[in-house]
């Protein structure tokens, strides 16, 4: 397996040190940037030993997956340019979560919001394409949101979208929040395009800690199980980034039996 860490450019020395092989970038923040910073960018991403394998954080809370504010013309519009981006940059990838971006108000037609979810990843998926960009619904935790909560929701949308690269990003840390079991992971086990890991530690999103192993050695073990062999992003959003890169990696080699425990 290959192994990615989510956060800003900056720290693309810090994981090319630690031996990370991908970056993975807030899609809503790189989409913004000037034509010569994203220039700069691709340069590095295209001689650098780290590469971009996408984008997570990738919708801003303004554009609507689903909702009374949901509109499909807004969606496209921002799907072609965030994948010009992508395209750009080089990426594989790009992950849905964005809670803030599929709140639902207190008694909203759920069927409605199923169906402008399955359009929204459709239009991504279109959009995507041409680049060879993979769309990753991620299922999220109730303390993000209200909707999308579960794996297996998030399989049966993907789905009824139907699309051959709209998949599921597979992520430990909510399946932990919502007290998921693994063997949920059976339902449809191909449509595994990625995979986030983070810790719960008291109110704080961590990188992978040791006291957990088992719990990972569980995970991974599972993944392989199912045939998955592709990247591994630590999504942290709590302590420093080197300790936190730097501890996960050591633990995810260990636990993908690339160097001794």
């Amino acid at each position: 397996m290959k192994f990615g860490y989510c956060t800003s450019f900056d720290n693309y020395p810090l994981l090319d040190q630690l031996g990370y092989d991908y970056i993975e970038l807030a899609g809503r923040e790189v989409v913004g940037l000037e034509k010569s910073k994203l220039n700069e960018m691709e340069k590095t991403l295209k001689t650098g030993r780290v590469k971009c394998c996408g984008f997570n954080s990738a919708v801003p809370g303004e554009i609507a997956i689903v909702g009374e504010n949901y509109s499909e013309e807004t969606a496209r519009e921002y799907a072609k340019k965030l994948c010009a981006v992508g395209g750009q940059l080089g990426i594989s990838g790009i992950g849905i979560g964005s809670p803030a971006s599929r709140r639902l108000p207190y008694g909203y037609n759920v069927p409605l919001a199923d169906s402008q979810a399955e359009e929204f990843l459709s239009i991504f998926g279109e959009e995507s394409a041409p680049y060879g960009i993979k769309i990753f619904w991620e299922h999220l935790n109730p303390t993000e949101g209200n909707y999308g909560l579960t794996w297996n929701h998030g399989v049966e949308l993907v789905k009824k979208v139907n699309m051959e690269n709209v998949m599921m990003v597979c992520d430990l840390y909510h399946m932990e929040v919502n007290r998921e079991f693994l063997l949920d992971l059976d339902q449809e086990p191909s449509l595994i395009g990625h995979v986030h890991m983070a810790q719960l530690e008291g109110t704080e999103r961590r990188g992978i800690l040791p006291n957990y192993r088992a719990r990972y050695e569980e995970f991974i073990e599972k993944l392989k199980s199912l045939g998955y062999d592709g990247i591994i992003s630590i999504e942290a959003f709590s302590g420093s980034v080197d300790e936190e890169a730097a501890g996960s990696i050591r633990l995810l080699r260990e636990l993908c039996g690339m160097q001794k425990a």
